[in-house]
């Protein structure tokens, strides 16, 4: 019988720790954490966006090496890949400040 209570102890050991590592086995009321985009700051809404070159076009606009501010709520979703992803325009998140 002593080994039924040592087997038990031992499981019973055995699922508090497995508890410990079980994201499912966290008190229902902890909030969830929070995604990592929004606490490390507000969504972008305009972009500052220059060319390195004297004239570039792209995405239906034409760039210069001085800065242009764009509201990013008014583009695509292509249009603003298609700026962020072009090597030859520099892009930055403007702030209320800029």
């Amino acid at each position: 019988m002593a080994a039924t209570k040592t087997s038990k102890a031992s499981t019973d050991k055995a699922a508090a720790n497995a508890g410990a590592t079980d994201p499912k086995a966290q008190p229902q009321n902890t909030p969830p954490a929070a995604d990592a985009k929004t606490t490390t700051a507000p969504e972008t809404k305009r972009i500052a966006v220059k060319s390195m070159t004297p004239s570039f076009r792209r995405a239906g606009f034409e760039f210069s090496r001085t800065e242009r501010i764009l509201d990013v709520r008014k583009l695509t979703d292509e249009q603003l890949q298609a700026i962020q992803d072009e090597p030859r325009l520099v892009v930055r998140s403007v702030g209320q400040d800029d």
